[in-house]
């Protein structure tokens, strides 16, 4: 599997004579007798017990003789490339820090230590320039913050973000930095150093580097572009505010459509509640031609301006809290007759220790100008809308193999206009999407302790989450990446990619710069 650490070429198949050309020395061209022509022709070496063939360009003439057939003969070749066995279709670059000549290997090593170096430099400067710190907080001096930053993202990639194993792990790869980076003064630290780091930064800065780097990261997103952001809230269950004894929360906002990435999230005052942060998130996002979907806890007439004055559709939950709206809408669905029964097939979805649950989902879009003109009214664009239903019925088994079913009616509304009924899938995409982000912050548990992080400060626990959502993006990334390189039809867990990713510094610049080279083959 060693390929996977190099880049592909081309395919076999796409080999052309420009990508065969090369150039030939004086003394290769002097081997050329006079009026013959170079042709340059490809050839493959197998190598014995060692899992590849050497693709090789030979530049050749066909030399003639009198009564005989004309025969090839080479003048200069040059290894192009290797094509592995395990994946004959792709044509890989060799690893010339392995060549058996010296300065072969001098010269590849020295090229990958400076790529290296960019990819560095470029994201230190992603983070130094927006940095900003609490003018009453105490600054760590020993070494430069924006690196130490980059370092602890990926560190955050494999699943760590606590202070005293961010500071082993830059401990651990001291020298492979002061190698890469040989201007720069840098020192061991301890568990303290990196919970100053954590507490001096802003929470505007630390925003900031959310927002940033999702902007750069090469997303893989549907072909009809549409987008679906999903907002939602989260309690950290360990962390207790300093002042108010009360659990931590933050509200987080996640580009569904591009693998639910974390796009930026805010702290919310635990005096406060999540409607009130929403206008605030929405001002940092670019939301124009997007769904945003939210819980009923947020469904409000002034949320639902802001996403429409913004430029966006909203699809806001209706519970008990719109009572009168949530009745209106029953009422109205209970005109429609759908059989439900039969709507769609029954699907089996895996489940834990051999156990299924069986769903069948259904769903029912109308106009929302079905609803009294009094309801609608400061709801705007509701008149054009929709409102839907949403049931799910499920059949379950316990470890006894004793089966239950339960049913869960949901109702929305949103802007979106109705037109003919054509985005009824897209809709229905969009509420099952947003239960989407209950996954992330599912993921967020399990892979990143979210819920384990002991702490009592606001700005500790907004940075350490901040870094732990930067190594998730990361990690999305690097599954697409991971998931092309291999030909995989479904991209492998990130549990699995957690143990080969970032285990070094030098690991994790390897892996951000196929990012990189992701990214730039995307913009061209």
């Amino acid at each position: 599997m060693h390929h996977f650490n190099t880049p592909r070429l081309c395919r076999i198949d796409e080999v052309d004579a420009k990508f065969l050309e090369f150039k030939l020395t004086p003394e290769q061209k002097a081997r050329l007798p006079e009026g013959k022509k170079i042709v340059f022709r490809k050839s493959t070496h197998p190598q014995k017990g060692k899992g590849y063939r050497q693709f090789v360009s030979r530049a050749e003439y066909t030399s003639s003789e009198p009564g005989k057939r004309g025969r090839a003969v080479s003048i200069a070749s040059k290894l192009l490339g290797v094509i592995w066995d395990d994946d004959p279709e792709w044509i890989y670059e060799t690893d010339k820090s392995k060549s058996s000549i010296k300065a072969r290997r001098v010269e590849a090593t020295k090229k990958a230590e400076k790529s290296k170096r960019l990819v560095a430099g470029m994201l230190c400067r992603m983070f130094s320039d927006t940095i900003e710190y609490d003018r009453t907080a105490v600054l760590v001096k020993k070494i430069p913050v924006p690196l130490f930053l980059a370092v602890a993202v990926l560190c955050a990639s494999r699943g760590i973000t606590d202070a005293t194993s961010v500071a082993n792990y830059w401990n651990q790869n001291l020298s492979y930095l002061r190698k890469v980076l040989p201007h720069e003064e840098l020192n061991e630290i301890s568990h303290d150093s990196v919970r100053r780091i954590y507490l001096s930064l802003k929470a505007e800065t630390v925003e900031r580097f959310l927002s940033n780097f999702y902007e750069w990261l090469p997303k893989w997103l549907p072909e009809d572009a549409r987008r679906h952001i999903a907002i939602d809230g989260q309690t950290c269950r360990s962390s207790r505010h300093v002042e108010t004894n009360r659990r931590m929360m933050l509200l987080n906002a996640v580009d569904v459509t591009a693998g639910k990435l974390c796009m930026t999230h805010t702290m919310i005052d635990t005096k406060s509640n999540e409607p009130k942060y929403v206008p605030d998130i929405l001002g940092k996002l670019n939301v124009e031609g997007a769904l945003v979907s939210l819980d009923a806890l947020s469904t409000n007439q002034g949320i639902a301006s802001e996403i429409t004055r913004r430029g966006g559709f909203y699809m806001l939950a209706v519970k008990g809290n719109q009572m009168k709206l949530e009745a209106a809408i029953k009422a109205e669905m209970s005109k429609v007759k759908a059989d439900v029964e039969n709507s769609e097939e029954l699907r089996q979805v895996p489940y834990e220790n051999e156990h299924y649950r069986n769903e069948k989902r259904h769903y029912v879009v109308l106009p929302a100008n079905r609803l009294p003109q009094e309801l609608r009214t400061g709801w705007i664009g509701l008149d054009e809308g929709c409102i839907i239903q949403a049931l799910t019925t499920s059949f379950r088994s316990n470890k006894a193999g004793e089966w239950s079913t339960s049913r869960e009616i949901r109702y929305f509304i949103t802007n979106h206009p109705y037109q003919d009924g054509s985005h009824d899938e897209w809709l229905a995409e969009c509420i099952r999407g947003h239960w989407g982000v209950e996954s992330f912050h599912w993921t967020m548990d399990m892979l990143w302790q979210q819920d384990y992080m002991q702490c009592k400060h606001p700005a500790y626990l907004n940075t350490r989450e901040a870094i732990a959502k930067l190594g998730h993006n990361l990690l999305k990334t690097f599954q697409q990446i991971d998931k092309k390189e291999r030909g995989l039809s479904r991209m492998r867990s990130e549990k699995q990619l957690q143990n080969e990713v970032g285990i070094t510094v030098e690991n994790g610049l390897i892996w951000l710069l196929k990012a990189i080279q992701e990214r730039e083959s995307r913009q061209s």
